[in-house]
Order: structure tokens, then C-alpha cells, then sequence
């Protein structure tokens, strides 16, 4: 059964920030540019990578994502282009669902998370940030990722 937590914080120091409209094609292809991008800059992970998607649209049917892509760095570096810095990415006052499992059953824990704060009458103010703490190693491996959705203290 997947807990919903509230009152979640969600931190991460020295973020290397990418945000882009992609397919599910280009997303892999940006990952792989990032990597490079890294490797150039000498610059490595340091924690999990978190992605949020601001929107999906149908285009010649394709799905396009409004994409933002965050990793936690090693250090600090110059934004270049369109790789942003940010020395501090902060969510508070989230909630917070785990879903341990299959990677295409995901959306169903992010249904749950929305009907809980819809059931509690909680007010959504950011998208979900989806942070990834085990990644599959093949496509039938179970994932590990946490969904956070930032919630307004306001009581309307």
C-alpha cells in the first residue's frame, strides 16, 4: 500500500537544471547530452536526479513534455546556455508518495497523491517532482521514485 505523507520537505545544494519541450526519445537524448556535458565540465552527480513535467501536448501524434530535468552537483559552475545553476532547489509543505514497482504503473501512485489532495482539500502551487531513488537496470526491473507536489499553506 502506497503512504501518503504531508509536511514534506525536499532539498537539494548546487543543482544543474535543464528544461526543454521533448519527446520521450529526446528526453533520452538529453540525458545522454547532460552526461556529456558533466563529463566536459568535470562535474558528477551528487544525489538523485528529479524531472518534473510541466505539460503534455499532442503534436502530429507525438507527445510532446515540458520538461525540467535537476541533478545535484559536486560543485558549483556558470549557467551555459541552456544549462541553468542553481545553488539551491527547495520544495516545503509538500506531499509526498512513494511507488516501488513497475516503472508504467507509476502514474497510478501520482493519480493517488492528486486524490489525495483533492479528498483533504489541499491546493496544489507546483507540478509533481518526481525524484528517482533506484533507477531499473532493465525495462522489467522495479523502480523506486518519490512524487512531491507543493501545497499552499493559504486555507481558502
Amino acid at each position: 500500500m502506497n503512504r501518503i505523507l504531508q509536511d514534506q520537505t525536499f532539498e537539494m545544494k548546487n543543482v544543474l537544471s535543464y528544461r526543454a519541450k521533448m519527446t520521450q526519445n529526446q528526453f533520452l537524448e538529453s540525458m545522454n547530452n547532460i552526461s556529456l556535458f558533466m563529463k566536459e565540465n568535470s562535474v558528477k552527480k551528487n544525489g538523485y536526479i528529479v524531472t518534473s513535467t510541466f505539460s503534455i501536448e499532442n503534436t502530429n501524434n507525438q507527445q510532446i513534455m515540458d520538461i525540467e530535468i535537476l541533478i545535484p552537483i559536486d560543485k558549483e559552475i556558470v549557467s551555459v546556455n541552456e544549462y541553468k545553476f542553481k545553488k539551491i532547489f527547495k520544495l516545503t509543505n509538500a506531499v509526498k508518495i512513494r511507488h516501488d514497482g513497475k516503472s508504467n504503473l507509476i502514474t497510478q501512485s501520482g493519480e493517488l497523491l492528486m486524490k489525495y489532495i483533492s479528498d483533504n482539500g489541499l491546493t496544489p502551487i507546483t507540478t509533481g517532482y518526481n525524484v528517482t531513488i533506484k533507477e531499473p537496470i532493465s525495462a522489467i526491473d522495479d523502480i523506486v521514485v518519490d512524487i512531491y507536489i507543493g501545497i499552499t499553506e493559504n486555507i481558502l
